[in-house]
């Protein structure tokens, strides 16, 4: 190699390979010349205020272009003397050539890291610039910058007594002020009479009733009449009608008979004109002595000293299981001497018949969202995406759907519920029971449940394996339901599939869950968390919810709402398959757009996209995203697990089964010694994403890194597993146990 003003540079800069590098010093050792110019570029570049070349030099040998082609190695062999030559007879070209090689080996060797801050302030830069100048200040300004017409007019009139010209004095402060206050105190009384009117008319609708039988004054349309008073039958409930509330001291169960005479037997035996509701299904009476209510005298007839001896006094009936007690709280309850049992004191929850399923039929539609339109995929029972289902479009029982990952569609369903389906998700509208009951199956995903009906709302829930129903007390009840699988696996996902896990997360109101594993229905009152699962039941308090129910605004969500945008606009062409659409959008320069769209792939089948991103060094910002997605995706079904397997054969080869293995194989808990020095082995692989899966695995669980990064150069990477296996042999990595001896 030549000892040339380039080679030097690159040298410094620590480009050149080890054999050339270890050549090129030992001829800096033997010449003098050499050793002088690199002490001489290490001083320029450190040395402050030295200047920079004139942008208007003409000189060919200074010309911005012949430095480029310089560094690209791109300059003719016959100008190469000359340029070196004045770069050494100047200080400031010398250091301007140095500094732009440096610059340029650090960005093309390794790509620059943003500080998220940086960023943040960086797109954040048009909402500061807008807020800067308030309004008010602008109006001020423009006010204050020219003076009124008429004050002009005599300025310019009238002419100073002496021949002296005056002091020019700034305008701006002496001539508008008495305009700019008055301005000013007129707006103050604007907003101030505003102020009293929109006070003025709260009060009024305040104060105002609301119409007889219109609960909060919202206009609402009664199909059925009301009776003045309903006989109430053995279970306390009324013919047809919702759980009435009984008084306190009052036995479920025993009915009081009013004697004849009184105006109670009266009222029972005078014929009614009116006719009672037959519709809708006797509902469960609400158990919960803790929050029975006394009713107002003129709802409740007046009780008689024969009522009063028919009823013995008692104590408060326990109260169903609430999701806010321990777990222990929700086994039986020993029923205490002179009580009913507790199956007497709270019915078991109705059994669901068998009955054939109805026809599909339009039960839902899709809500428009002007922030960012929704999308929602109808897909083919063998997995395959069919079309984007339209706002015109109804959704009809017993199809099936999926929402991208990031995107949230709102479906209503019979004006009863709301569905907010938060991506990535599968679910299935299921076809009505015989009692004309709405049912959703969920796959996979995450759901937000809202009633917008006053009266008790049910709604069957299949997630996977676990079935039931679930009722919601008021239009103010709503629930977010989790449906995924547990994070160990019990062998090959493809072959075994993993167990279901479900949690339910009270936002509001009150509901219910029956199922057929628990006798009695299990109340949610917000905030609580509920987890059910083929093996267990918890419930605990939640102390924060999840981010996907109420996500936070970053610069991640703001980057990832524009990229929805534009996948969204590219989705519109209806003449497209969507997964054409996908694929173009998945080779989009926008790096968020393609990510998003590669997402969108992988869920929906094709899962190789995310393979080559492993496998490409652009992507590395996103590879921890990317192994957490081929994690989830093994675990959703087997189909997907096949899916992913296949997916990693066809991009990595021979290395595509030790990958797809390591997906699943490591459990999140804590893992073997000898586990542990699989993956070890795995750091040096000649394959990059197996390297990135296999190190992602043991970070995951270990919390550890040792200075390993899967993309470094061989000696790197040399040096850091052997750092993890010295370690190992300690006994010093979190996360690893010693191997238990077989009993």
């Amino acid at each position: 190699m030549r000892l040339t003003l380039r080679t030097l540079l690159a040298y410094l800069d620590n480009i050149l390979d080890p054999e050339d590098a270890a050549e090129l010093r030992r001829k800096i050792e033997e010449s003098d010349v050499a050793k002088a110019v690199l002490r001489r570029i290490r001083e320029l570049l450190r040395k402050e205020r030295l200047g920079a070349p004139d942008v208007n030099d003409r000189q060919e040998s200074l010309d911005p272009n012949t430095v480029a082609e310089y560094l690209d190695n791109t300059l003719p062999a016959e100008r190469v003397a000359d340029f070196e030559k004045v770069c050494l007879e100047s200080d400031i070209e010398l250091a301007e050539v140095a500094a732009c090689h440096q610059i340029l080996a650090m960005i093309l060797g390794e790509p620059a890291e943003v500080d998220p801050k940086t960023r943040e302030k960086m797109y954040r830069l048009p909402q500061t610039s807008a807020l800067s100048e308030k309004p008010l200040e602008k109006i001020v300004k423009e006010l204050v910058a020219e003076p009124p017409a008429e004050e002009a007019a005599r300025a310019a009139s009238t002419k100073p007594e002496t021949g002296k010209t005056p002091p020019a004095e700034p305008v701006t402060f002496v001539s508008p002020t008495p305009h700019v206050r008055s301005w000013l105190l007129g707006l103050m009384v604007l907003l101030v009479v505003g102020a009293i009117g929109v006070g003025a008319l709260a009060l009024y609708k305040t104060l105002l009733p609301a119409p007889p039988g219109l609960p909060g004054g919202e206009v609402a349309q009664q199909t059925q009449p009301v009776k003045p008073h309903v006989d109430r039958g053995k279970s306390g409930v009324p013919d047809g009608g919702a759980p009435a509330k009984e008084p306190r001291g009052s036995v479920e169960g025993a009915t009081p008979e009013s004697p004849p005479g009184t105006p109670e037997a009266q009222q029972q035996t005078a014929p009614s004109t009116e006719t009672a509701p037959t519709s809708s299904p006797p509902a469960p009476p609400k158990a919960d002595a803790a929050e029975a209510v006394a009713q107002k005298p003129s709802e409740q007839p007046p009780k008689t000293p024969e009522d009063e001896s028919m009823v013995p006094p008692m104590e408060e009936s326990p109260a169903p299981p609430v999701a806010e007690q321990a777990p222990d709280a929700l086994a039986a309850v020993t029923p205490q001497r002179g009580l009913p049992a507790p199956a007497e004191m709270l019915p078991s929850s109705p059994e669901i018949r068998e009955v054939a399923p109805l026809p599909p039929e339009p039960i839902g539609q899709i809500v428009e969202d002007p922030k960012i339109p929704p999308i929602l995929f109808r897909v083919h029972p063998d997995g395959a995406l069919l079309h984007r289902v339209t706002l015109e479009e109804p959704l009809r029982t017993s199809d099936v759907f999926f929402v991208p990952p990031r995107y949230r569609s709102t479906i209503r369903l019979a004006d009863s519920v709301d569905v907010l389906c938060v991506g990535p998700v599968f679910w299935e509208l299921l076809p009505m029971d015989a009692n004309g009951q709405l049912g959703i199956g969920i796959t996979f995903g995450q759901m937000i449940l809202t009633s917008r009906q006053a009266d008790p709302t049910t709604l069957r829930l299949k997630c996977g394996s676990i079935e039931g129903r679930i009722e919601f007390g008021d239009a103010q009840s709503q629930v977010a339901v989790a449906v995924s699988r547990q994070p160990v696996c019990p062998g090959d996902p493809e072959t075994q599939p993993v167990p279901w896990i479900v949690d339910m997360f009270s936002l509001g109101g009150t509901a219910r869950w029956f199922d057929a594993e628990h006798p009695r229905p299990l109340v949610l009152r917000a905030p609580v968390q509920m987890r059910l699962s083929e093996a267990e039941l918890a419930a605990t308090p939640m102390t924060d919810q999840p981010e996907w129910i109420k996500p936070r605004v970053t610069t991640a969500t703001i980057l990832e709402e524009r990229a929805m945008a534009v996948l969204e606009q590219a989705l519109r062409d209806r003449e497209k398959d969507p997964l054409l659409v996908l694929r173009e959008q998945s080779a989009n320069r926008q790096r968020e757009v393609a990510w998003l769209a590669q997402r969108a792939l992988a869920f929906a089948g094709e899962a190789d996209v995310i393979w080559r991103v492993l496998e490409d060094l652009e992507y590395r910002p996103v590879w921890t995203e990317a192994v957490a997605v081929l994690r989830e995706l093994v675990r959703i079904s087997p189909r997907h697990a096949a899916a992913v397997r296949a997916a990693a054969e066809k991009t990595l080869g021979m290395s595509g089964t030790l990958a797809y293995t390591l997906l699943w194989k490591y459990p999140d808990t804590g893992i073997t010694k000898s586990q542990a020095e699989e993956l070890v082995q795995q750091l040096e692989h000649n394959n990059l994403a197996v390297r990135v899966v296999a190190f992602w695995t043991l970070r995951h669980i270990t919390g550890m890194t040792l200075n390993y990064e899967p993309h470094s150069l061989p000696n790197d990477r040399t040096r850091a597993v052997q750092l993890w296996r010295e370690r190992l042999t300690k006994g010093s990595v979190r996360g690893v146990a010693d191997e238990r001896p077989n009993l």
